[in-house]
């Protein structure tokens, strides 16, 4: 049984030429005066370490629904695709009876409040399919610590007021006030978001008179530039939340 610890590849469990069961090569190491140590370090970091669960497909042709369901038969949303998938990958079956739910232990707050709501503000169901299936299997495991969530919700808070709003403002012909809010600094926290108050107020003041008009006349091509436009914007915020805090 002497100087196993130099043939032993410990990736393939063989010593020499020989496959060996995980029991029996526990057994060998254990037996080893030189490799005891080494194993009993290796077996540690192995129990701690989560295993990381494969993540299975979105059925073909998955539907993208709005609003919430009680049944997977009757339906389904963006977040309660998550559900399901996570439903999957822990080897539970999933059918027509299955309960859903849009707020998925495992994903995210915030994130899951922003794609519910923008899950339910694209006009169909094809759209919805195209833009959001592909962010599924992202949405797993984004759950995460408060100050995490603090930062995705101010990042979530900076698109609103950096990108979104003054797409919409430039539409409507408030380019000055559009300009105003693309030029904040990010705002990041609330400090940031006092200190750049005066100029928010501004241009919600100014959309608050001009924008419904403006856009009822805006031509529908350009109308539908804005939205493909904010549409790839809110994909990209959503990657990068999902992103943020990883490995904390």
């Amino acid at each position: 049984m002497g100087g196993c610890c130099l043939n032993i590849d410990r990736g393939s469990r063989k010593c020499g030429r020989r496959s060996m069961t995980k029991q029996v090569l526990a057994q060998r190491l254990t037996n080893c005066k030189h490799c005891f140590t080494l194993y009993r370090m290796d077996a540690k970091t192995t129990a701690s370490t989560p295993k990381k669960l494969p993540v299975p497909r979105l059925p073909k042709g998955a539907v993208f629904d709005k609003g919430s369901h009680t049944h997977a038969g009757e339906g389904s949303c963006a977040m309660e695709w998550v559900y399901q998938l996570d439903l999957r990958r822990h080897g539970k079956k999933v059918d027509a009876e299955t309960e859903l739910t849009d707020s998925p232990a495992c994903t995210s707050l915030v994130i899951a409040a922003f794609v519910r709501s923008w899950n339910d503000s694209i006009p169909d169901a094809d759209t919805r399919a195209r833009l959001l299936g592909p962010l599924i299997p992202l949405l797993l495991d984004t759950a995460a610590s408060a100050a995490v969530e603090t930062r995705r919700s101010w990042m979530a808070i900076d698109w609103l007021v950096r990108t979104f709003a003054p797409a919409w403002l430039d539409l409507a012909g408030q380019s000055s006030h559009a300009s105003a809010l693309r030029d904040l600094p990010e705002l990041e926290s609330a400090q940031s978001a006092k200190s750049s108050q005066s100029k928010i107020d501004a241009a919600w003041a100014a959309a608050r008179i001009a924008t419904r008009a403006a856009a009822r006349a805006a031509a529908r091509d350009a109308t539908a530039k804005t939205v493909q436009t904010l549409q790839r914007s809110a994909v990209d915020l959503i990657v990068r939340m999902c992103a943020e805090g990883k490995g904390e």
